[in-house]
């Protein structure tokens, strides 16, 4: 089997050969596919992200969930670690860790688990398995923040070339529920 990093090196080299066309196309019908889950339409916190270089665009999804009415918090990062910050618009944030935008201040409301709070994650990653296994970038952010904040609906958005037969998996990997591509909705069992 091969090893996480050369998974990784042979999924980003494909997902950063697609043009801004192909990956806004792709992008958009991801989004549909999104909005179209039970899940999404009654859930009220949407733990998301917002895209960076090649992944799957989340601009308008987030968009579309403040429209809704939905409570949208997005990642942001200090030193190992990540929490949740609510926003209210996409304008609400700014470059942040790598150049990847987050909540614009730490005064944001700070996501709070409560298991009644009808919750969902939409996660970005570097490769996929069928059955829910995940390679992200390396630094675990999201493991670390899923182990101590049980999110139970976890959603993985990527391109349907992310999508790999077999990843290696640690103790510490926590794989997501569904992953949604522009062709597929897989769920897991």
């Amino acid at each position: 089997m091969e090893t996480k990093q050369s998974i990784r090196k042979e999924i980003l080299t494909k997902r950063n050969s697609l043009s801004p066309e192909e990956q806004k196309y792709k992008s958009r019908k991801i989004r549909e596919n999104v909005m179209t889950l039970s899940e999404w339409k009654y859930t009220k916190n949407v733990l998301l992200y917002l895209n960076y270089q090649s992944e799957v665009m989340t601009e308008e999804l987030i968009k579309s969930a403040i429209r809704e009415g939905k409570n949208v918090y997005l990642p942001k990062v200090s030193g190992n670690e990540m929490e949740f910050y609510r926003i209210l618009s996409i304008e609400d944030t700014k470059e942040g860790y790598k150049g990847i935008r987050e909540p614009k201040e730490d005064d944001y409301t700070k996501f709070i688990w409560n298991d009644t709070a009808g919750c969902m994650m939409i996660l970005p990653g570097c490769a996929f398995t069928k059955n829910g296994k995940r390679i992200g970038y390396g630094k675990g952010f999201y493991d670390r923040y899923l182990a101590k904040v049980p999110v139970t609906m976890k959603i993985a958005l990527a391109y349907e070339l992310q999508i790999v037969p077999q990843i290696p998996d640690k103790d510490n990997d926590i794989p997501v529920n569904k992953i949604i591509t522009e062709k597929h909705i897989y769920a897991v069992k």
